[in-house]
């Protein structure tokens, strides 16, 4: 990768999954900033507050707006007209999560995410 991202945003209702993941990025210096929230509700105010981040990993399975409201809210709010590139990182390994995933043209990881897959992302 040449150059750092601007912003990433992790979206999952799990604390210590957010440390973990803050550590890896920040380890890595790949962005300048990096946005915390807890479910799709307030990732879509950040959204509509500050901008679409350059990278959004998005969980699934959290409380008020889980992964899937917060796509079919994005999409529907958004289209593609943002440059933002979401990849659902997520504990499930239910097949129709990940086809639904699949459906937005969305790459899905299993958690946690590590240092091989977040360079294969970038």
């Amino acid at each position: 990768m040449k150059e750092r991202l601007e912003c990433i945003l992790l979206v999952d209702d799990d604390l210590i999954t957010n440390f973990l993941h803050t550590r890896l990025i920040k380890k890595l210096n790949i962005t300048t900033s990096i946005a915390v929230r807890n479910n799709g509700e307030e990732a879509l105010q950040y959204i509509q507050d500050n901008h679409a981040p350059d990278m959004n990993f998005l969980d699934l399975n959290m409380p008020v707006m889980n992964g899937f409201e917060f796509l079919k809210s994005f999409f529907h709010q958004y289209g593609n007209n943002v440059n933002t590139r979401i990849i659902v990182l997520s504990s499930s390994i239910n097949m129709r999560d990940k086809t639904i995933t699949s459906s937005y043209g969305i790459p899905f990881l299993t958690k946690p995410l590590l240092e091989d897959k977040l360079l294969e992302v970038l």
